[in-house]
Parts: C-alpha cells; structure tokens; sequence
C-alpha cells in the first residue's frame, strides 16, 4: 500500500506550529535557543485540539483513498 506524504499526524502537527512560527517571523527574530524553545512552546500551546480531532477524523478517508489507488 502507498501510504500518502502527510499520513503521519506528528507530522501535521509539527507542520501547523512550523507554519505559526514562520507568520511571526515578520515581527520577531528569534535569535537565541531559549527564544526558541519559548516561542514553540506559545505556538504548541495555541494549537486547539479540536484541529487534531478533525485531522484524526478524516483518516478513514485518507485510508479509503490510498486502497483505492
């Protein structure tokens, strides 16, 4: 079975707080390892868990698709 690209949900994850974190950089330079850890910190805090849940419920649907190919 050809599992598709973004199947991983870490991987979604990790790309939504990539995606926050590269908007803020237009206002702020993040500059040293403890900003940074404080800025993925604000930015995993600020996911809602109801934007997992809906990736996590649309799986079937990315099963179904991969069999059918």
């Amino acid at each position: 079975m050809q599992w598709p690209p973004n199947f991983n949900s870490i991987e979604r994850v990790w790309y939504k707080v990539k995606s926050r974190i590269q908007i803020r950089r237009g206002g702020e330079r993040v500059t040293t390892a403890a900003r940074m850890r404080a800025v993925l910190r604000e930015e995993w805090d600020r996911i809602a868990i109801e934007g997992i849940n809906a990736f996590f419920q649309r799986l079937p649907t990315v099963i179904q698709r991969c069999i059918a190919v």
